[in-house]
């Protein structure tokens, strides 16, 4: 039914677009399918869809997504996970052929997520204990995993080429002492990382971060973070 060439939309998975419904599977779909995409609804991420909630999907192929000045992803009341989230695959790994995600435009509201509880960090927690606690690891907005791991040896190894952020926009909350969700974007595993023009409000721990491997490594990693916008988040950009 699908061409290379088709630029796909959520609603062709499923998806209502009109920030009432569960389309959480649909928006899995959408994002495993990749290649040129397009957006431009108000997109549910529920608490209670596959994954436990979070739109977790498989990075099948390099993603180009274009989003609409309507388009949001909203994070269901309660959601305890990332709202979306690709991870490369060891099975699809070609080290002539790396993929890259490249995404320009739209908003994700983390407001309603939950997570601080079990996070790796929580900011002043003594002070400013999680105002919508959770269980999960992490509550990102959007969570990238550019590396694979190779089953038989227990060895990392880049996949992703490129992750190219511009005009990404994150809500979290009026601030971070009141904030849902944690970070707003989380990188791990492309080798050259561009982040740029977009905005961060509200995030209760670090609105951009880019993270080592697994296992401690850094594989040639060069993360260009410029032109970006900051609002009432704990923490702004980091990278470890």
């Amino acid at each position: 039914r699908w061409s290379p060439a088709t630029t796909s939309v959520p609603e062709m998975f499923g998806a209502t677009g009109g920030g009432l419904v569960d389309d959480t599977a649909a928006l899995i779909a959408w994002m495993e399918y990749g290649g040129k995409m397009y957006a431009d609804g108000h997109y549910l991420v529920a608490a209670a869809g596959p994954d436990a909630g979070g739109a977790y999907a498989r990075l099948l192929r390099s993603v180009d997504v274009s989003c609409g000045p309507n388009c949001r992803f909203i994070a269901g009341e309660g959601l305890d996970n990332d709202v979306l989230r690709w991870t490369a695959q060891w099975s699809l790994y070609d080290p002539d052929n790396l993929l890259s995600i490249k995404w320009r435009g739209g908003l994700i509201d983390q407001s309603g997520q939950s997570g601080q509880c079990n996070s790796t960090v929580i900011p002043n927690a003594a002070t400013w204990p999680g105002a919508r606690p959770g269980t999960s690891v992490t509550t990102d907005g959007l969570y990238l995993i550019g590396y694979v791991k190779d089953p038989a040896t227990d060895i990392y190894y880049i996949a992703v080429s490129l992750v190219d952020i511009d005009g990404l926009k994150t809500y979290a909350g009026k601030h971070w002492q009141s904030a849902g969700g944690d970070s707003a974007l989380f990188v791990s595993g492309a080798q050259d990382i561009h982040i740029r023009n977009s905005e961060f409000t509200g995030n209760r721990d670090c609105a951009i971060y880019h993270s080592e491997l697994p296992n401690g490594e850094i594989l040639g990693n060069s993360v260009h973070i410029h032109h970006n916008t900051f609002r009432s988040c704990h923490w702004g950009a980091a990278a470890k």
